[in-house]
């Protein structure tokens, strides 16, 4: 049971900051949250402190933040309040989620979760602040975002499962990155390092770049490996900095989804070798009503389709190849579609409202 006098303080402070003039915030969405500093470069082991920091934000009394980092790279070690940062009326936190919360993994990048809330009159800042502390420890080479997955800034005091309150519109998020370096070696940075291709209907997609960095001492001379034949690169070795490109060769590849990797390697790196993934999705290419796949429309894909619905021949393939009228389902209508079509002159199959363009 909570003590009556704790209750009545935090009941009294509520009510002040209820009544406190809200006139002291115009939020016209000026101000940002960001990482301070931007970049921050260590060695393995070093722990150090980066903050959570908004500059312009006016009125602020409740914030829930999301920040995304590379725990390969960087842990977080703990995470506390600033205690002062604003300038004009001071405040204090008398709520806060001291421990740091992580949630969701996609491979090595973790979501911290950061809440807090503040009592006490009406707090602004008109310049860059710091908000939170978070202190890191270094554990591997090479480089960790700290992105801003999510933020939300408070006008209201809030319960923070219901979040209710007036959000602070802000400009944007700045992010940050820290660098983890070797006293005397050069480290392999390779981004982005997960490039995606999609091909749709046979054709070829863009290529793609990414790039080979030593953000640390000394040259980098690097080398590329991959055992792919449905892409290549257009270098295999090189000094960094070096910008390489991923074609894609369709040719012979059936449709569905390919995983691979490019290796980055290098005698000269303390972190080698780095990888790229690389995925490609081929969808299927077909011409809607040609049920039978020999490329072209005419009444053997209406037969087809009745030998499919009606005595279990084989199913069009693919099965949106023998929808022709957009209803959702291969039945006896798109084989009657396809008559309409090939002998009276009707809409072309997939044509539903004769524009001559697709509608499924």
């Amino acid at each position: 049971m909570r003590h009556p006098l704790k209750l009545l303080t935090i009941l009294t402070v509520g009510l002040f900051c209820i009544l406190y003039p809200a006139v002291l915030a115009s939020q016209d969405g000026s101000g940002h949250v960001l990482i301070s500093p931007e970049e921050t470069t260590v060695t393995i082991d070093d722990t150090f402190s980066i903050f959570l920091a908004i500059d312009t934000v006016e009125l602020v009394k409740d914030f829930l933040v999301d920040i995304q980092v590379d725990t390969n790279i960087i842990r977080l070690d703990s995470c506390k309040r600033v205690s002062t940062f604003f300038t004009g009326p001071s405040g204090a936190f008398t709520y806060w989620k001291d421990t740091v919360q992580y949630f969701g993994e996609n491979d090595s990048a973790y979501v911290y979760e950061i809440q807090g809330s503040i009592f006490g009159p009406g707090n602004f800042v008109n310049g860059p602040g710091d908000l939170v502390r978070m202190k890191y420890t270094a554990v591997g080479y090479g480089i960790s975002p700290v992105d801003f997955r999510y933020y939300e800034f408070r006008d209201t005091l809030v319960d923070p499962q219901t979040h209710m309150g007036n959000i602070i519109e802000l400009e944007g998020a700045l992010d940050g990155q820290v660098i983890v370096c070797p006293t005397d070696q050069a480290i392999i940075y390779a981004g982005p390092n997960d490039i995606g291709f999609l091909s749709e209907n046979g054709q070829t997609p863009d290529p793609q770049i990414f790039s080979v960095a030593n953000p640390c001492f000394g040259d980098l001379q690097w080398e590329a490996s991959e055992s792919c034949n449905w892409f290549e690169l257009n270098s295999y070795s090189g000094t960094a900095p070096s910008d390489i490109t991923v074609s894609i060769d369709i040719s012979g590849v059936n449709p569905g989804l390919y995983l691979d990797s490019i290796a980055i390697s290098s005698l000269d790196a303390a972190n080698s070798p780095q990888y790229v993934r690389v995925s490609l999705e081929l969808t299927q290419s077909y011409l809607c009503g040609d049920a039978n796949g020999d490329g072209s429309i005419n009444v053997s894909d209406a037969v087809y389709i009745i030998n499919y619905v009606f005595i279990g021949g084989a199913a069009p393939e693919p099965m949106a190849s023998g929808e022709v009228n957009c209803d959702g389902n291969v039945n006896v209508s798109d084989a009657v579609w396809i008559i309409n079509y090939v002998f009276i002159g009707g809409n072309a199959p997939c044509d539903v409202d004769g524009d001559l363009e697709p509608d499924c």
